[in-house]
């Protein structure tokens, strides 16, 4: 008997400061913002390290990858997180790649590290741009997989404003990077009403959207127009980093790249 009590003490305990710090992040501002910055950051480095070491083998060999998924998490960040995030990856790894160059060239082999610090500079943009390709991937794919369930859910429906949203879903497709997640016909004859209704409200905290989609008609109608903003406000954010990256991974760093790669082959110093 004894035993059993202090067993729900301990659960109780347990329980109460899991609470408690649970409510402490929640409330603080500023535990939320570096939780958001450190799980963006490793979303990144994990990503980068799976492009760097195993994309090769992967299309060498031609492996079939498994099925696309996306980070939940990374959905709700900001642009302006994602983006510092890339830098300070980055960042880190020009302040590593300097450490290393300086300490085995030494600080008067001018040569060394003038092109070091400029070809390192190229790089850790190379990588900025890398990163933040890691998050907008995950974008794309959240877009192009719920975009495909609301279009084959408003697409059965009847009238205008359902004609409407699948218009807008179709303008969705229309960008470059939005694709559909699988063949409509083969998930059109695949997917019953019930099974995305069960979809929706399993996972539409996704979409921000906290209240339970109900089998109406009306209910089906707030939930489809809160989506297709949602997933609007989300290609924008996409566009907004994508946009960042291109201009970093196309031809910033080769200006940089070019003059450091130059000196260390001319040695005017």
């Amino acid at each position: 008997m004894t035993k059993k009590y202090n067993g729900n003490n301990i659960t109780n305990l347990k329980n109460k400061y899991t609470k408690d710090i649970k409510r402490y992040i929640n409330n603080s501002g500023k535990l939320v913002i570096l939780f958001s910055y450190i799980t963006t950051t490793s979303i990144m480095l994990r990503g980068l390290i799976v492009s760097i070491f195993f994309a090769f083998p992967i299309g060498f060999f031609r492996i079939k990858p498994a099925d696309e998924n996306y980070n939940k998490t990374i959905i709700k960040i900001r642009s302006k997180v994602i983006i510092r995030c890339a830098r300070i990856l980055a960042g880190g790894i020009w302040i590593i790649l300097m450490y290393f160059i300086i300490k085995y060239s030494g600080i008067n082999n001018m040569n060394t590290l003038v092109s070091g610090f400029l070809i390192t500079i190229a790089l850790s943009q190379q990588i900025e741009s890398a990163a933040m390709e890691v998050t907008t991937s995950h974008i794309r794919i959240f877009i192009s997989s719920w975009n495909t369930v609301l279009y084959i859910f408003a697409k059965r429906k009847r009238g205008e404003r359902w004609n409407e949203i699948v218009e807008e879903a179709e303008m969705l497709w229309i960008h470059p990077q939005i694709r559909y997640s699988e063949p409509l016909e083969r998930l059109e004859g695949k997917l019953k009403e019930q099974q995305l209704m069960k979809h929706i409200n399993k996972d539409r905290e996704e979409m921000s959207y906290y209240k339970e989609v109900e089998d109406d008609n009306e209910s089906k109608i707030k939930f489809a127009n809160h989506a297709i903003e949602y997933l609007q406000n989300k290609l924008n954010i996409h566009d907004k980093i994508y946009e960042h990256q291109q201009r970093l991974g196309t031809w910033t760093y080769v200006i940089f790249l070019a003059i450091g790669t130059l000196i260390w082959l001319v040695q005017p110093f």
